[in-house]
């Protein structure tokens, strides 16, 4: 006879036809009622629930997502089941999942003898968008050479968030950093380009650019008179006043001949390079 625990519940299996007892087959005993069955099969009754695991990857993803659900039980499985983000359980062991977003799985098994498995969860975070760049200055459009704005651009990812160190601002192909001040007297005339490019921490990529133009006028540059006196680029306010009356009386030949004459003296050569480009561009 074999050994039993006291106390125990056994389903009991006879090994020789002759021993076995309608009464008493397929029933739980104890081992006090086991008396004179000899050659039994006592087997324990399975308590133990399924145990389910998941491949979710972890971390964010910029691709489509499967979900593979592997359960395992000592006997067998009878069922899995799956909800994703509180909807209707499911029976199954896939999951695709492919829109942006941060997904809760919740899953959980049952075996043959309806052992039910605690819920397991498992979460997964798609991000298949690239960020958002908004160039709010400089615009699209034409600048007066006497204007000034200020570079500013906003960047925003909703999901895994922008990538800071992949910030990269270029104008006209040369870096250029948020917040700079543009003096547009600066750059040339003509049409210039700033573009700003970002990743996000998933590796998605966006890039935005605005395409503007610096033109110049007789106020323009009467403006620039203004603004270079105001720095000490014309360090006399009687050569400012004689500029002035050339561009009022649109003497163009005259400004530039005084320019020239007063480049490096009472204007310097930098402010003087800039109002004889400017000067030269309106008489062509």
């Amino acid at each position: 006879m074999r050994d039993v625990t006291p106390g125990t519940g056994y389903s009991i299996t006879a090994t020789k036809k002759s021993y076995l007892d309608s009464s008493i087959s397929g029933v739980s005993v104890t081992a006090n009622t086991i008396k004179d069955v000899d050659d039994i099969i006592l087997v324990k009754p399975d308590t133990t629930p399924p145990i389910t695991t998941d491949d979710a990857p972890h971390g964010w993803l910029n691709s489509d997502v499967t979900v593979h659900l592997s359960a395992t039980d000592d006997h067998e499985v009878a069922h899995t089941y799956y909800r994703v983000d509180k909807g209707e359980y499911t029976e199954g062991s896939n999951i695709k999942l492919g829109q942006d977003g941060v997904y809760t799985i919740e899953y959980y098994s049952v075996d043959k003898n309806n052992n039910v498995e605690a819920v397991k969860t498992a979460k997964v975070q798609i991000d298949k968008t690239a960020p958002s760049i908004d160039i709010m200055e400089p615009a699209d459009g034409i600048y007066l050479d006497e204007q000034t704005k200020v570079v500013n651009y906003s960047i925003s990812d909703q999901l895994s968030g922008v990538n800071d160190l992949s910030i990269v601002a270029t104008l006209d192909g040369e870096p250029i950093e948020n917040g700079t001040l543009l003096d547009f007297y600066k750059l040339a005339l003509g049409q210039h380009v700033l573009t700003v490019t970002s990743k996000d921490r998933v590796g998605n990529s966006a890039t935005v650019s605005v395409i503007f133009s610096v033109t110049t006028s007789i106020p323009s540059m009467e403006g620039l008179i203004d603004i270079f006196q105001s720095k000490g680029m014309i360090d006399n306010k009687g050569i400012s006043t004689s500029l002035l009356e050339k561009l009022e009386n649109r003497n163009l030949e005259s400004f530039i001949k005084e320019v020239k004459a007063q480049s490096g003296k009472h204007i310097s050569d930098e402010a003087a390079g800039f109002l004889l480009r400017d000067a030269q561009f309106l008489t062509n």
